[in-house]
């Protein structure tokens, strides 16, 4: 086993050496920071390589055999993004800086997205995905720092994958759970949340 192992790393090593001399260029995969183990399956904490990044889970359910044919699942991403840096609004947001305060209460801070994903890789280093849900949310209210209260909302809402089946989720009733409990009465719908 420990053979096997060794020769593993070392084929590994080998790999990543000539990848390197040939100067081919592929997205760096996500690094795990913690990973949890749950009933349904396994949900990674991950750092992604992009500015507007702050919270990313997978979630990677367990397969299901069926009469010695294995059921293919697809991972689950959960993205928490600031949007005043992305690049579709970071440019005119990061021109007003000294706006930038007032703005904080009315313009929407952070995007939470949900996505299918395949489980491997491409060859381009890229996942084959489907959005499930996307939302803008302003999640700044009287915090501190930008992320403290936009990261324990995302929290609250990956570890539900762990227990309760995907398609069995209501990620919007669940946002606003998060919502209300972190930001109080802080917390304004948006617009497009408001009800009729």
């Amino acid at each position: 086993m420990r053979v096997d192992q060794i020769f593993l790393d070392l084929l590994d090593w080998i790999k990543r050496v000539l990848v390197s001399k040939k100067e081919k260029r592929t997205h760096k995969p996500y690094e795990v920071l913690k990973q949890y183990r749950g009933r349904r399956g396994i949900l990674k904490l991950v750092a992604r390589d992009t500015p507007s990044a702050v919270r990313t889970y997978i979630f990677s359910p367990f397969q299901e055999t069926q009469t010695n044919r294995v059921q293919v699942k697809r991972d689950i991403h959960i993205c928490l993004d600031h949007l005043w840096q992305s690049p579709e609004t970071g440019g005119s947001q990061r021109s007003a800086q000294k706006s930038q305060k007032s703005r904080c209460r009315f313009a929407n801070s952070h995007r939470i997205s949900i996505f299918e994903a395949s489980r491997f890789l491409n060859k381009d280093g890229t996942y084959d995905t489907r959005e499930i849900y996307s939302e803008d949310l302003n999640l700044v209210g009287k915090a501190a720092y930008r992320d403290q209260l936009a990261i324990p909302i995302v929290d609250d809402l990956a570890m539900m994958l762990k227990e309760f089946p995907v398609h069995s989720i209501d990620w919007k009733f669940e946002i606003e759970t998060g919502c209300k409990r972190y930001l109080g009465a802080h917390w304004k719908p948006s617009p497009s949340n408001a009800p009729i």
